[in-house]
């Protein structure tokens, strides 16, 4: 089962890089993880962090032929976030990485979004990027698209996070996740002569990043649940569209509309 990148050469698509080619097994089906990056309303119960730097509740979700995405505003606090003293550490590094010094922003939390793409749109031709394709909010969220059955794309201006979901070959109760990161690499000198080893583990042998291990984390927990006598089917709110709308396209891929 070879990576779906793994034959690629070269490894680049103009200046975006391949820097990360790894497969992790899991202890769920793979539509539960397809599932879980479909919604963002787990944010304040899974990513607790995340709330400093997003909001997970005010999302744009659009639904197509077989297809749907997400958008996510990054650079602003989750509506969860009733008082913000000063400025969160997260935002304060959002704020930094675009080249602003947190120390001299005087305005309101809720203005840092505006201000640094309004700054990473003035300098981006100082640092030989060009972004006039994109639309300001391109500059800062996160467009989530997933392309049926099984790949889900975490779009930025910048970089491209790609997870592929897929079925274990024996044991419907596990699956493979596989997840590549491409970056935008401006200076020719600085693209590494080959792609990264494709390397690959079982749970828990090796750490994803907080974020996704958290995910990978809760996803057992939801597979014995699942597993359950008591489990009669999914109950689904507003802000689980998108999993409704795979359901569906996947019945109807299997048994017709």
């Amino acid at each position: 089962m070879a990576p779906l990148l793994g034959h690629f050469e070269p490894y680049r698509f103009d200046r975006m890089v391949v820097t990360r080619d790894v497969t992790m097994e899991w202890e769920c089906n793979w539509k539960a993880s397809v599932d879980a990056f479909n919604e963002t309303y787990h944010v304040a119960a899974t990513h607790p962090q995340l709330m400093w730097y997003l909001n997970e509740m005010d999302v744009q979700i659009d639904c197509y032929d077989r297809h749907s995405r997400y958008l996510v505003p990054f650079g602003m606090t989750s509506p969860h976030i009733k008082r913000i003293p000063e400025i969160p550490p997260p935002l304060k590094f959002m704020l930094t990485e675009a080249g602003l010094d947190p120390a001299s922003y005087e305005g309101h939390v809720d203005g840092i979004r505006k201000t640094v793409q309004e700054h990473v749109r003035k300098t981006a031709g100082d640092q030989g990027r060009d972004y006039s394709r994109l639309n300001d909010d391109q500059l800062t969220d996160d467009y989530n698209y997933l392309v049926f059955p099984n790949l889900t794309f975490n779009t930025h201006a910048d970089h491209l996070m790609l997870f592929r979901h897929r079925p274990h070959p024996t044991d419907p109760n596990k699956m493979l996740f596989d997840t590549w990161m491409l970056e935008y690499i401006v200076d020719e000198d600085e693209i590494p002569a080959r792609r990264p080893r494709h390397k690959h583990y079982r749970t828990g042998e090796k750490t994803m990043g907080m974020v996704i291990d958290q995910d990978g984390g809760n996803l057992p927990n939801v597979q014995a649940g699942m597993n359950s006598a008591a489990y009669e089917g999914l109950w689904l709110g507003d802000l689980e569209v998108r999993i409704r709308h795979f359901h569906k396209t996947l019945d109807d891929y299997l048994e017709g509309s």
